[in-house]
């Protein structure tokens, strides 16, 4: 039996291939973490390296 995937969990595996820091150019950023409130959902990781932090955020339509 195949375990379901949200969308979510897919665009997170998207993001998550790219492992570059687009600050410092480190290979050595954290997996990202996902919060979901109201209408918005946002995608946080930080870089190990330099302690950058890149945010993405998709808002829901009403």
């Amino acid at each position: 039996m195949f375990a379901a995937v949200s969308p979510f969990d897919r665009l997170r595996r998207t993001y998550e291939a790219d492992t570059r820091c687009t600050s410092c150019g480190s290979e050595d950023a954290s997996g990202w973490t996902v919060r979901a409130s109201g209408r918005s959902v946002r995608y946080e990781r930080e870089c190990l390296s330099c302690g950058a932090r890149e945010r993405r955020e998709i808002r829901l339509p009403a």
